[in-house]
């Protein structure tokens, strides 16, 4: 299947009328500090937690780069539910390649305004077991009215580590997707912004683990910011459904935070 899927995307496109690729350039660096609420856990009660996080997004020629880290429990607060947790730290690297420019084309067409070679990690550590995910497929660059951007990515999902179960293996398939729309512009120099991202899996093979294990797994985040110069807050609401394709615990906690941010753009 994947194969097919693979061979079926390039046949469409070398149907294409090639114009000339032109890539652009940026630079993105932000730090953040949330405050969450009702953390969705499949091994135990949804709780509370503080944490860090470093994101960057970078365009340069034919690489197209998001990655972030979150630290969590920076404040060592008891009553989190990371307090003295081994599961400190989160990681997701996402390069993608442009097919465009490797090939020196543009091969835009209809809303899609560019093809990528897309790869993606994620990563933590924990008390329940290591997560360990590598994800490749392809990848697009969308024209979608009133949106600033909208990339989405279709992947197949290999598990290295994966809390015990089903590793080692390819597991499923991946919808991922991220977006940002700028809802206003104010004289004085605030600006208020709409962005988000989601992660649909499917096909999952822990399924075959038993009744717990789900074939299908949602995460849906939506942030609205209010942003002065590099400065921001923002509120966040996050939907889960079977979280890390499990029904079990608090899998299906919807989750909430607050933030404060500090961004520049070079």
């Amino acid at each position: 299947m994947k194969t097919k899927f693979l061979i079926g995307a390039f046949a469409l496109l070398s149907t294409v009328s090639f114009a000339k690729y032109e890539p652009y350039n940026f630079n993105m660096l932000g730090l953040s500090i949330y405050k969450g609420h009702n953390q969705p856990d499949a091994f135990g009660a949804a709780g509370r937690d503080s944490y860090l996080e470093v994101e960057g997004a970078n365009r340069y020629k034919l690489l197209d780069l998001y990655w972030f880290l979150d630290r969590n429990d920076i404040f060592k607060d008891p009553k989190s539910s990371k307090y003295n947790n081994s599961e400190t730290v989160f990681v997701k690297i996402n390069p993608r390649i442009s097919i465009d420019g490797l090939i020196n084309k543009d091969l835009s067409i209809g809303p899609i305004n560019e093809w990528f070679l897309s790869y993606t990690y994620k990563g933590t550590n924990g008390n329940h077991g290591r997560l360990d995910y590598h994800y490749v497929g392809l990848g697009v660059d969308l024209n979608v009215p009133k949106m600033d951007f909208f990339k989405a990515n279709l992947y197949s999902k290999y598990n290295n580590k994966n809390f015990g179960a089903h590793e080692n293996q390819w597991d499923g398939y991946t919808v991922a997707i991220s977006y940002g729309a700028t809802i206003h512009d104010f004289q004085n120099g605030f600006k208020l912004t709409f962005g988000g991202w989601g992660d649909y899996d499917f096909d999952l093979k822990t399924s075959e683990r038993g009744e717990n294990a789900k074939k299908t797994a949602l995460a849906l985040n939506n942030q609205v910011r209010l942003s002065y110069n590099n400065f921001g807050v923002s509120y966040t609401y996050q939907i889960n459904d079977n979280f890390t394709g499990r029904n079990q615990a608090n899998s299906d906690e919807n989750n909430h935070s607050y933030g404060v941010h500090y961004t520049i753009n070079f």
